[in-house]
């Protein structure tokens, strides 16, 4: 059943990044949207996984970008894809837009771990 691969797989990848195998989450993830899931989540998750695999290449950090600009369009609202933009921007210098989304993720989830320890390693 597609639908139900899908769903395992998307399990697998969110488990993956959790545990930091990035490449094992991006190469789940994209199962996953292959076998028909198609949320915000699984793109944001989906971003960040592929960007952690080459945090260095300009090329990704760009592709990453917009997938999360993408999610954005699906969900406004979740909070992993501005921490995820804000770890990104963060990556790349841009102090600004990083503080910016990170305080953006904790407006939508004050509890979100990722962008509480983002916002400690800004200072």
């Amino acid at each position: 059943d597609t639908e139900m691969q899908g769903a395992m797989r998307y399990a697998e990848g969110e488990a993956a990044l959790q545990a930091g195998e990035f490449e094992t989450a991006a190469a789940a993830l994209e199962a996953a949207y292959d076998n028909g899931v198609d949320i915000a989540e699984l793109h944001a998750m989906l971003a960040y996984a592929r960007f952690k695999t080459a945090e260095q290449d300009p090329e990704m950090h760009q592709h990453a970008l917009e997938l999360l600009d993408y999610a954005e369009s699906m969900n406004p609202k979740l909070d992993i894809i501005y921490a995820y933009r804000g770890e990104l921007y963060l990556m790349g210098g841009h102090l600004d837009e990083a503080r910016a989304a990170i305080e953006h993720a904790l407006h939508l989830n004050e509890y979100s771990d990722l962008a509480m320890q983002l916002m400690d390693r800004l200072g």
